[in-house]
């Protein structure tokens, strides 16, 4: 596809995911406390059974993806999630300062997560994952994906981003991972017979004077197909666990972080002026 082409559909397809602002509002709605007591009485079933079904009424919209990811005795999880656009997400490295690297126009996985363990009932907001336009500019000028494919191609490689965040969050819980996490690293990733190059990075979106903290995420800066991959990019994909989501959760979140931990380097002076990746 035409680069310009290409750009287009990438303009639009961001224009037309819900505003990360009706996230926000959300949040800080009534709506989100009835979504609290709904789930907390949904957690003295022994079974999920209809509990996306009442949760529903609260939670959406905004969000559309709704989903009981597990049910124990011992833990209860209920997610919700929603691609959500920004059409100027302020880009920060991942210093404690949080120095200001650049804006750009970007859509992110957005997961409201309820939990039900000994603690307690709790919840908690997560950006996981991001693309920029850039990236799904050059996915459809590199022809992986198509104008008529790309809401699922980038659903699939938000929640790539969500299993990744994931992962490092139950390291650093448990013993720490091997990631600096003050160092903006570039994480190549297997995708269509190329690679996406997943950067970890903190988002501030600006919501219309809405305030939000700056989460750090796996955002998507571009697609490189297999004639444009070095000999170290595919050596640092060697081992990539795709059968990881087959596995139980624990060796699942191990083989994730062992491969990430091989394949991440620091991006350096990778990071483009304003986002205006060559690649």
């Amino acid at each position: 596809m035409y680069e310009k082409l290409a750009s287009g559909y990438a303009t639009q397809f961001i224009e037309r995911r819900r505003d990360f602002a009706e996230i926000m509002t959300w949040l800080n709605s009534k709506r989100h406390d009835q979504a609290f007591d709904v789930f907390s009485t949904a957690c003295l079933s022994k079974k999920p059974g209809r509990v996306v079904k009442k949760m529903k009424h609260a939670m959406h919209p905004p969000f559309s993806i709704l989903d009981v990811a597990r049910w124990t005795k011992a833990q209860k999880v209920f997610v919700a999630r929603q691609m959500a656009s920004a059409q100027e997400a302020r880009m920060f490295d991942m210093s404690g300062a949080g120095r200001e690297l650049f804006p750009e126009r970007a859509v992110f996985l957005a997961n409201s997560i309820f939990v039900f363990d000994e603690d307690g009932v709790t919840s908690y907001f997560l950006i996981s994952g991001g693309i920029s336009h850039h990236a799904i500019k050059r996915m459809l000028e590199r022809e992986v994906s198509s104008p008529e494919t790309l809401k699922d191609d980038v659903e699939e490689i938000l929640m790539e981003a969500f299993g990744f965040r994931t992962a490092l969050e139950h390291a650093e819980r448990a013993q720490g991972t091997h990631l600096d996490d003050t160092q903006v690293f570039d994480i190549p990733v297997p995708f269509r017979g190329g690679a996406l190059i997943l950067r970890t990075l903190q988002a501030g979106v600006d919501l219309k004077g809405v305030a939000t903290d700056r989460l750090p995420i796996f955002s998507a800066r571009t697609f490189l197909p297999e004639a444009m991959l070095t000999d170290r990019l595919r050596a640092r994909m060697e081992g990539y666990p795709s059968d990881r989501h087959s596995l139980p959760a624990s060796d699942g979140v191990d083989a994730t972080l062992d491969w990430m931990t091989r394949a991440a380097e620091p991006a350096g002076d990778r990071i483009a002026p304003e986002g205006r990746e060559k690649a």
